[in-house]
């Protein structure tokens, strides 16, 4: 076995404990140097990884930003009871009302979020209701997520999905046929279940908003509900309806951690709870996804994975247009958001009763000052 030193030369002039230590010396020197070089390979993944994060996130950025660009919301003048709204448009950013300036902000990222009353794997489009609305489903709870990049805040404005708006009807063979109002939960229904539903409703939101450009659109059947809900860890609520025939100890008023399938009971849930109405499941949704955003962003903060993991598993249940680079970014950006006492703002409006069904209508002008005051600033 070779050395580099002399075994014999050290026995004789220092004795068999020296040749020892120099033994040992040798062998931590080359377990050092092979610890090095894992902790040199270990350090070379850790940069990689971290130069790939940083890539998904710029390109996602630079996609994110040019979603924005596509158009701008069309602010016109609202017709009231009594008269116009004075509106005076400037420029495409720029717009007068009521004396007071205001210009779009450029830096808001709006995200779409559908949930579609259907269950199970998403399926491609290719199923035989092409556009028939026989059985794509319909998007059953829709919220916008208006994220202020600059200010670093954050607003949830639930629709509801009685609200009548004008929306794309198709035929039984999947041809356009024309625009008429009717609930925007059913602009889901006359797509495919997949991307062409998702996007006629991310349009018909669109439309109801003025025009204005929605980033991208998330929707998710209510088999994610549960997925989402326990890999956060759950969410704690107080219940705001009796939910007893779930559990004898579920009074109206009893401090809950959600976990599995009653999360998503808890969300859903209209006929037979409380009062009925959409309106009080828009309640409980609205407090769930409040103790959601804040359970997700410290378990984020726990688990900087964590977004990835979530879009991975959920994947099956969900269409959308955020690739993965885009998701990343977004993710990035949202745990250094904050979110403030007016996190919620509902569209603004009433609900009427019809010999068919209900209809939400839209207070039109508190709509058109809310788009200003969430979308817009004041110059």
């Amino acid at each position: 076995m070779e050395t580099n030193f002399d075994i014999e030369k050290v026995r004789e002039d220092e004795g068999k404990g020296i040749a020892y230590i120099k033994r040992k010396s040798h062998r931590r020197k080359k377990k050092r140097k092979i610890w090095m070089r894992i902790l040199t390979v270990f350090l070379i993944l850790v940069v990689g990884m971290f130069g790939v994060g940083g890539y998904l996130i710029s390109s996602g950025k630079n996609k994110i930003e040019q979603k924005g660009r596509v158009s701008r919301p069309e602010l016109k003048p609202v017709k009231t009871d009594s008269a116009d709204i004075k509106t005076e448009i400037l420029d495409e950013n720029t717009l007068k009302y009521k004396g007071v300036k205001y210009r779009y902000n450029e830096e808001m990222i709006n995200l779409l979020f559908i949930g579609v009353d259907t269950s199970g794997e998403v399926g491609n489009g290719e199923a035989e209701n092409k556009g028939t609305g026989k059985d794509a489903g319909q998007a059953d709870t829709i919220f916008l997520a208006a994220m202020d990049n600059k200010r670093k805040m954050v607003t949830l404005i639930p629709v509801n999905r009685d609200t009548m708006t004008e929306i794309s009807i198709y035929d039984l063979d999947g041809q356009f046929t024309g625009k008429q109002t009717e609930q925007i939960a059913l602009s889901y229904a006359f797509g495919d279940g997949a991307k062409k539903s998702a996007e006629l409703t991310r349009d018909a939101v669109s439309h109801l908003f003025y025009g204005l450009p929605i980033h991208g659109y998330f929707a998710l059947n209510t088999s994610a509900i549960p997925i989402v809900n326990d890999m956060v860890g759950g969410v704690y609520v107080s219940l705001l309806d009796d939910f007893t025939r779930v559990d004898q100890s579920y009074v109206q008023g009893t401090k809950v951690h959600l976990l599995g399938d009653f999360s998503e009971t808890y969300v859903r849930s209209r006929m037979g709870v409380g009062e009925g109405t959409n309106e009080s499941r828009m309640a409980r949704q609205q407090q769930y996804i409040l103790a959601f955003a804040s359970q997700a962003i410290g378990a984020v903060k726990e688990n900087i994975t964590l977004p990835v993991s979530l879009y991975q598993e959920i994947m099956p249940y969900m269409v959308t247009d955020v690739a993965m680079d885009e998701f990343s970014y977004l993710a990035s950006q949202v745990v250094s958001y904050r979110f403030n006492d007016d996190f919620i703002q509902s569209v603004p409006g009433k609900t009427e009763e019809s010999e068919l069904y209900m209809k939400y209508l839209v207070d039109e002008e508190r709509m058109y000052e809310l788009i200003l005051e969430i979308f817009y600033e004041k110059v």
